[in-house]
């Protein structure tokens, strides 16, 4: 047996005290690679595990292309789900979400629901669905950096790239105002320059998706546009609920037709906004409209149907065949 160790620690107390950072909760039993990953980890999993490097995830397909950013040795290794340490499969991309409108509404009144329950993106009405990745909902401690995203951060052995969950948070959607429709951000303070000066506070949106999921970085998105800004401060992969605005629109019963509950909402919305960060390549961001499945979560527009979409489409123009995790 064989166990890696590094000379720093880990971030307790998420990690139990016992563990290393190359020490696998199971290294004790197991019989090591000299990789770091144990033998019957490797026979199980055959090619895809062979090469602690290796990032080779092709299920489900998406847009054919390869892996999810966690190389075999992390999948091997795992992390903390839900308080829980979890090792994973390096043939299944996986995606990470963390939710922080976890919070009570008003708890000094008595009003204990969340402002978003983890039940709008664990439904099984919304987010992931067929031919996506799978999904893992983490809590919002269970990572690293500001707000806390990095999701593989235990140490820098087989380490691709930094994975980081779509970080959903409850607030003010801000953009910039475009009066005169032309597609390009209005210079409102008339300094020449088009920047956080320029922002108009509460845009008439449902959600945004600040950046693909498999970004970190903020500043300009080209083409600049209504809302073509990405602040330093959240960066992507970000995505921002209007908890309250969806709620008046929800309760006016001459635009809530369908009679939709206030999670059947939710769920639509964030299922959406999740789906920008897979389609963020595609031209629109992965909107899709006209001619098109008017049954996909990913459609442009939320019309407070009936019966609101739970899936993404796997033809025409077939999201479920357009995604990716990977760059």
């Amino acid at each position: 047996m064989r166990i890696f160790t590094c000379a720093s620690q880990l971030h307790a107390p998420l990690i139990p005290k016992h563990l290393t950072c190359h020490l696998h909760s199971r290294a004790s039993v197991d019989t090591m690679h000299s990789e770091g990953i144990a033998d019957w980890w490797q026979d199980k999993y055959g090619d895809y595990a062979k090469g602690a490097d290796k990032d080779s995830d092709d299920a489900p397909i998406g847009d054919t292309t390869l892996g999810d950013g966690l190389s075999a040795y992390e999948e091997y290794r795992g992390m903390i789900v839900r308080g829980t340490w979890q090792d994973f499969n390096p043939k299944v991309k996986d995606m990470f979400v963390m939710n922080f409108g976890a919070v009570p509404r008003d708890p000094e009144n008595g009003d204990w629901n969340f402002v978003i329950p983890n039940d709008a993106i664990e439904s099984q009405d919304g987010f992931p669905g067929q031919g996506m990745p799978l999904l893992w909902l983490l809590n919002a401690n269970e990572g690293s950096g500001y707000p806390l995203r990095v999701v593989n951060f235990l140490c820098g052995y087989a380490h691709r790239r930094d994975v980081y969950a779509a970080v959903i948070v409850p607030g003010d959607i801000e953009g910039f105002r475009d009066a005169n429709n032309d597609g390009q951000p209005d210079d409102v303070n008339g300094d020449g320059v088009i920047d956080d000066n320029d922002l108009v506070v509460d845009v008439d949106a449902y959600g945004f998706t600040y950046g693909p999921i498999w970004d970190n970085a903020g500043g300009p998105i080209d083409p600049p546009g209504d809302w073509g800004y990405i602040p330093q401060f959240w960066g992507p992969p970000v995505i921002e609920i209007d908890v309250g605005y969806i709620r008046f629109d929800q309760q006016d019963q001459r635009r809530n037709l369908g009679g939709l509950t206030e999670l059947q909402a939710l769920t639509w919305i964030i299922g959406h906004e999740l789906g920008h960060t897979l389609l963020w390549h595609q031209p629109a961001y992965g909107h899709h409209a006209g001619n098109t499945t008017f049954d996909c979560l990913i459609w442009q527009w939320m019309d407070w149907r009936a019966s609101p979409p739970t899936e993404f489409c796997a033809v025409n123009p077939g999201c479920q065949m357009r995604w990716k995790v990977n760059p």
